[in-house]
Protein backbone atom coordinates (compact mmCIF):
# COMPACT_ATOMS: atom_id res chain seq x y z
CA UNK A 1 0.00 0.00 0.00
CA UNK A 2 2.62 2.32 -0.87
CA UNK A 3 2.00 4.22 -3.78
CA UNK A 4 4.92 5.69 -6.08
CA UNK A 5 4.66 9.34 -7.27
CA UNK A 6 5.58 9.00 -10.62
CA UNK A 7 3.88 12.57 -12.51
CA UNK A 8 5.54 14.91 -14.45
CA UNK A 9 3.43 17.48 -12.70
CA UNK A 10 5.01 18.89 -9.21
CA UNK A 11 2.75 18.28 -6.38
CA UNK A 12 0.85 20.46 -4.60
CA UNK A 13 0.30 18.86 -0.68
CA UNK A 14 -3.53 19.49 0.36
CA UNK A 15 -4.43 18.89 4.27
CA UNK A 16 -7.33 16.86 6.06
CA UNK A 17 -10.49 18.09 4.31
CA UNK A 18 -13.33 16.88 6.88
CA UNK A 19 -16.57 17.32 4.21
CA UNK A 20 -15.35 21.10 3.62
CA UNK A 21 -16.13 21.00 -0.13
CA UNK A 22 -16.72 25.19 -0.06
CA UNK A 23 -12.69 24.79 1.80
CA UNK A 24 -10.98 22.84 -1.20
CA UNK A 25 -12.84 24.49 -4.06
CA UNK A 26 -11.10 28.08 -2.58
CA UNK A 27 -8.24 26.38 -2.33
CA UNK A 28 -7.74 24.53 -5.56
CA UNK A 29 -9.01 28.31 -7.65
CA UNK A 30 -6.42 30.06 -5.09
CA UNK A 31 -4.07 27.27 -6.37
CA UNK A 32 -4.27 28.12 -10.14
CA UNK A 33 -6.96 25.37 -10.39
CA UNK A 34 -9.46 25.53 -13.56
CA UNK A 35 -12.83 23.74 -13.44
CA UNK A 36 -12.90 21.13 -16.61
CA UNK A 37 -16.46 19.06 -16.56
CA UNK A 38 -16.44 17.98 -13.31
CA UNK A 39 -12.86 18.24 -11.80
CA UNK A 40 -10.11 20.83 -11.34
CA UNK A 41 -7.00 20.44 -13.53
CA UNK A 42 -4.09 22.25 -13.75
CA UNK A 43 -1.45 22.25 -16.45
CA UNK A 44 1.54 22.28 -14.61
CA UNK A 45 0.26 21.07 -11.07
CA UNK A 46 -1.32 17.79 -9.44
CA UNK A 47 -2.81 17.94 -5.70
CA UNK A 48 -1.80 15.09 -3.07
CA UNK A 49 -4.19 15.07 -0.75
CA UNK A 50 -3.07 13.65 2.26
CA UNK A 51 -6.26 12.11 3.66
CA UNK A 52 -9.64 12.89 6.03
CA UNK A 53 -12.09 13.51 3.57
CA UNK A 54 -15.24 12.86 5.42
CA UNK A 55 -16.89 13.53 8.90
CA UNK A 56 -17.44 16.88 10.65
CA UNK A 57 -18.22 19.08 7.91
CA UNK A 58 -21.37 19.49 5.61
CA UNK A 59 -20.13 17.84 2.18
CA UNK A 60 -18.33 14.33 2.43
CA UNK A 61 -19.98 13.05 -0.37
CA UNK A 62 -19.33 16.18 -2.83
CA UNK A 63 -15.89 15.74 -1.65
CA UNK A 64 -15.17 11.76 -1.95
CA UNK A 65 -16.57 12.25 -5.44
CA UNK A 66 -14.54 15.18 -6.15
CA UNK A 67 -11.14 13.31 -5.13
CA UNK A 68 -12.17 10.14 -6.54
CA UNK A 69 -13.16 11.21 -10.29
CA UNK A 70 -9.72 13.41 -10.31
CA UNK A 71 -7.61 10.22 -8.39
CA UNK A 72 -9.52 7.44 -11.13
CA UNK A 73 -8.46 9.73 -13.63
CA UNK A 74 -5.00 10.39 -13.01
CA UNK A 75 -5.18 13.91 -12.05
CA UNK A 76 -4.85 13.55 -8.15
CA UNK A 77 -2.72 11.32 -5.72
CA UNK A 78 -4.94 10.52 -2.53
CA UNK A 79 -3.97 9.24 0.58
CA UNK A 80 -6.14 7.26 3.17
CA UNK A 81 -6.58 8.81 6.36
CA UNK A 82 -7.54 7.44 10.00
CA UNK A 83 -11.24 8.62 8.99
CA UNK A 84 -11.70 6.66 5.56
CA UNK A 85 -9.91 3.65 7.94
CA UNK A 86 -12.61 4.02 10.59
CA UNK A 87 -15.29 3.95 7.83
CA UNK A 88 -13.95 0.97 6.17
CA UNK A 89 -13.74 -0.48 9.76
CA UNK A 90 -17.42 -0.25 10.78
CA UNK A 91 -18.45 -1.77 7.58
CA UNK A 92 -15.93 -4.76 8.10
CA UNK A 93 -16.40 -7.73 10.15
CA UNK A 94 -13.39 -9.56 11.70
CA UNK A 95 -13.18 -13.57 11.30
CA UNK A 96 -15.52 -14.00 14.29
CA UNK A 97 -18.37 -12.05 12.81
CA UNK A 98 -17.48 -8.40 14.84
CA UNK A 99 -17.43 -5.06 13.20
CA UNK A 100 -13.71 -3.95 13.51
CA UNK A 101 -15.60 -0.66 14.80
CA UNK A 102 -18.78 -0.73 16.83
CA UNK A 103 -21.94 -0.84 14.98
CA UNK A 104 -23.96 1.46 17.86
CA UNK A 105 -25.67 4.55 18.04
CA UNK A 106 -22.70 6.54 19.70
CA UNK A 107 -20.14 5.68 16.84
CA UNK A 108 -22.97 6.27 14.30
CA UNK A 109 -22.93 9.47 15.54
CA UNK A 110 -19.34 9.84 14.88
CA UNK A 111 -19.53 9.22 11.05
CA UNK A 112 -22.83 10.23 10.38
CA UNK A 113 -22.50 13.30 9.04
CA UNK A 114 -20.74 11.05 6.15
CA UNK A 115 -22.83 7.88 6.46
CA UNK A 116 -25.80 9.20 5.31
CA UNK A 117 -25.21 11.30 2.37
CA UNK A 118 -23.25 8.06 1.23
CA UNK A 119 -26.34 5.71 2.02
CA UNK A 120 -28.87 7.77 0.71
CA UNK A 121 -26.78 7.87 -2.24
CA UNK A 122 -26.91 4.47 -2.88
CA UNK A 123 -23.36 4.40 -3.60
CA UNK A 124 -22.14 2.67 -0.37
CA UNK A 125 -20.23 -0.07 -1.97
CA UNK A 126 -18.88 1.96 -4.48
CA UNK A 127 -17.53 4.85 -2.29
CA UNK A 128 -16.27 1.63 0.03
CA UNK A 129 -14.19 0.17 -2.65
CA UNK A 130 -12.47 3.54 -3.42
CA UNK A 131 -11.61 3.98 -0.06
CA UNK A 132 -9.98 0.69 0.20
CA UNK A 133 -7.90 1.39 -2.61
CA UNK A 134 -6.27 4.37 -1.22
CA UNK A 135 -2.31 4.21 -0.68
CA UNK A 136 -1.08 4.55 3.30
CA UNK A 137 2.01 5.89 1.94
CA UNK A 138 2.98 7.67 -1.37
CA UNK A 139 6.69 7.99 -2.10
CA UNK A 140 8.40 10.45 -4.89
CA UNK A 141 11.90 10.75 -5.62
CA UNK A 142 11.85 14.00 -3.69
CA UNK A 143 9.35 13.69 -0.54
CA UNK A 144 7.55 10.90 1.27
CA UNK A 145 3.52 11.78 2.19
CA UNK A 146 1.65 10.17 4.27
CA UNK A 147 -1.57 11.18 6.39
CA UNK A 148 -0.15 10.97 10.30
CA UNK A 149 3.38 9.77 11.13
CA UNK A 150 6.40 8.51 8.69
CA UNK A 151 9.33 6.37 10.02
CA UNK A 152 11.33 4.15 8.06
CA UNK A 153 10.78 1.00 9.96
CA UNK A 154 6.97 1.63 9.03
CA UNK A 155 7.56 2.28 5.64
CA UNK A 156 9.75 -1.03 5.38
CA UNK A 157 7.17 -3.27 7.50
CA UNK A 158 4.15 -1.84 4.81
CA UNK A 159 6.14 -2.49 1.99
CA UNK A 160 7.65 -6.03 2.62
CA UNK A 161 3.64 -7.04 3.97
CA UNK A 162 2.24 -7.45 0.72
CA UNK A 163 -0.83 -5.10 1.25
CA UNK A 164 -2.54 -4.12 -1.74
CA UNK A 165 -5.57 -2.73 -0.57
CA UNK A 166 -7.78 -2.37 2.92
CA UNK A 167 -10.27 -4.95 1.69
CA UNK A 168 -12.05 -6.91 4.67
CA UNK A 169 -9.82 -10.12 4.19
CA UNK A 170 -6.54 -7.24 4.95
CA UNK A 171 -8.32 -5.98 7.61
CA UNK A 172 -7.98 -9.15 9.35
CA UNK A 173 -4.70 -10.29 8.65
CA UNK A 174 -3.70 -6.71 9.95
CA UNK A 175 -5.09 -6.89 13.39
CA UNK A 176 -4.32 -10.57 13.76
CA UNK A 177 -0.72 -9.59 13.13
CA UNK A 178 0.50 -7.14 16.11
CA UNK A 179 4.09 -6.80 14.01
CA UNK A 180 1.54 -4.79 11.17
CA UNK A 181 -1.18 -3.50 12.96
CA UNK A 182 0.99 -1.18 14.67
CA UNK A 183 3.05 0.52 11.94
CA UNK A 184 -0.22 0.87 9.84
CA UNK A 185 -2.11 2.35 12.85
CA UNK A 186 0.77 4.79 13.32
CA UNK A 187 1.13 5.78 9.60
CA UNK A 188 -2.77 6.90 9.92
CA UNK A 189 -3.55 7.92 13.78
CA UNK A 190 0.04 8.74 15.06
CA UNK A 191 1.66 7.29 18.38
CA UNK A 192 -0.70 7.47 21.38
CA UNK A 193 0.38 7.66 25.03
CA UNK A 194 -1.18 6.85 27.74
CA UNK A 195 -0.91 8.60 30.78
CA UNK A 196 -0.31 5.68 33.36
CA UNK A 197 -1.10 5.98 37.71
CA UNK A 198 2.60 6.97 38.38
CA UNK A 199 3.20 9.65 35.73
CA UNK A 200 -0.38 10.97 36.50
CA UNK A 201 0.81 11.26 40.80
CA UNK A 202 4.70 12.19 40.03
CA UNK A 203 3.59 15.17 38.53
CA UNK A 204 0.05 16.14 40.07
CA UNK A 205 -1.59 15.91 36.97
CA UNK A 206 -5.24 14.94 36.07
CA UNK A 207 -4.76 12.92 32.81
CA UNK A 208 -4.48 9.29 33.77
CA UNK A 209 -6.34 6.38 31.60
CA UNK A 210 -6.28 9.34 28.47
CA UNK A 211 -4.08 9.01 25.64
CA UNK A 212 -2.27 11.69 23.60
CA UNK A 213 -0.59 12.34 20.00
CA UNK A 214 2.54 12.20 20.74
CA UNK A 215 4.48 15.25 18.56
CA UNK A 216 6.61 12.63 16.89
CA UNK A 217 8.36 15.61 14.63
CA UNK A 218 9.83 17.70 16.99
CA UNK A 219 13.21 17.93 17.48
CA UNK A 220 15.10 19.65 20.27
CA UNK A 221 12.84 18.80 23.06
CA UNK A 222 12.36 20.19 26.11
CA UNK A 223 11.65 18.73 29.53
CA UNK A 224 7.91 20.74 28.93
CA UNK A 225 5.45 18.23 28.39
CA UNK A 226 4.10 20.20 25.42
CA UNK A 227 7.25 19.65 23.31
CA UNK A 228 6.17 15.76 23.53
CA UNK A 229 2.67 15.32 23.88
CA UNK A 230 -0.63 17.13 22.46
CA UNK A 231 -2.22 17.99 25.83
CA UNK A 232 -4.84 20.45 27.31
CA UNK A 233 -3.18 23.67 27.34
CA UNK A 234 -3.55 23.88 30.94
CA UNK A 235 -0.91 21.16 31.57
CA UNK A 236 1.56 22.00 28.93
CA UNK A 237 4.07 24.39 30.23
CA UNK A 238 4.52 21.39 32.90
CA UNK A 239 8.55 20.01 33.39
CA UNK A 240 9.04 16.46 33.24
CA UNK A 241 11.90 14.17 33.06
CA UNK A 242 12.60 13.08 29.89
CA UNK A 243 13.10 9.54 31.14
CA UNK A 244 9.54 9.02 31.82
CA UNK A 245 8.46 9.24 28.28
CA UNK A 246 9.87 6.12 26.26
CA UNK A 247 12.52 6.45 24.18
CA UNK A 248 11.30 6.92 20.56
CA UNK A 249 12.58 7.14 17.26
CA UNK A 250 14.87 9.72 15.92
CA UNK A 251 13.29 10.99 12.65
CA UNK A 252 15.89 13.82 12.04
CA UNK A 253 17.67 11.65 9.77
CA UNK A 254 15.00 11.95 6.98
CA UNK A 255 16.69 13.40 4.05
CA UNK A 256 13.50 14.07 2.36
CA UNK A 257 10.46 16.54 2.85
CA UNK A 258 7.62 14.64 4.28
CA UNK A 259 4.38 16.06 4.27
CA UNK A 260 1.64 15.01 6.45
CA UNK A 261 -1.75 15.93 8.19
CA UNK A 262 -4.22 14.73 11.31
CA UNK A 263 -2.71 16.93 13.82
CA UNK A 264 -5.26 19.61 14.24
CA UNK A 265 -2.79 22.47 14.51
CA UNK A 266 -3.58 26.03 15.75
CA UNK A 267 -4.35 28.05 12.15
CA UNK A 268 -2.72 30.55 14.65
CA UNK A 269 0.57 28.61 14.42
CA UNK A 270 0.40 28.32 10.57
CA UNK A 271 3.68 27.32 9.37
CA UNK A 272 6.51 24.48 9.05
CA UNK A 273 7.56 22.62 11.29
CA UNK A 274 11.45 22.61 10.16
CA UNK A 275 12.61 22.73 6.99
CA UNK A 276 11.98 18.71 6.59
CA UNK A 277 8.56 18.03 8.29
CA UNK A 278 5.02 20.00 6.83
CA UNK A 279 1.82 19.62 8.66
CA UNK A 280 -0.72 20.84 6.75
CA UNK A 281 -3.67 19.99 9.00
CA UNK A 282 -5.42 23.23 10.25
CA UNK A 283 -8.95 22.51 11.97
CA UNK A 284 -10.74 23.07 9.09
CA UNK A 285 -13.83 21.56 10.80
CA UNK A 286 -13.56 24.01 14.25
CA UNK A 287 -12.97 27.53 12.38
CA UNK A 288 -9.83 26.97 10.29
CA UNK A 289 -8.83 26.23 6.67
CA UNK A 290 -7.25 23.75 5.04
CA UNK A 291 -3.76 24.34 4.68
CA UNK A 292 -1.28 23.53 1.21
CA UNK A 293 2.44 23.48 0.43
CA UNK A 294 3.50 24.44 -3.28
CA UNK A 295 6.24 21.61 -3.68
CA UNK A 296 9.25 22.53 -5.98
CA UNK A 297 10.96 19.51 -5.29
CA UNK A 298 13.73 21.26 -3.19
CA UNK A 299 15.83 20.18 -0.56
CA UNK A 300 14.98 22.31 1.84
CA UNK A 301 11.10 23.75 2.77
CA UNK A 302 10.27 27.48 2.53
CA UNK A 303 7.46 29.47 4.50
CA UNK A 304 6.56 31.19 1.28
CA UNK A 305 5.16 27.96 -0.18
CA UNK A 306 2.76 28.00 2.46
CA UNK A 307 -0.84 28.51 1.50
CA UNK A 308 -4.59 27.69 2.58
CA UNK A 309 -8.17 27.90 2.10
Amino acid sequence: MIQIFNSHKLPDFIGDIHGHYDHLIKLLLKLGYKKYKDEYIHEERIPVFLGDYINRGPDSLAVVDLISKMQRAGNAYALMGNHEFNFLAYHFKDKDGIFFRPNTETYYGYISASKKPIDESGRLIEILSWMQDLPLIISGEYFTAVHAQWSKQHEEVISFSGLKKMDENSMRYIHQNNELLNPVSEVLKGKEIEINDDFDLKYGLTLKNKKFRFLWWKTNRTNQLMDWLDVPNEFKNILIEKEDLLDFENFSDQNKPIFFGHYWLNPIDFGLQSDKWCCLDYSVANGGFIGAYRFKNELNLVESNLTHS
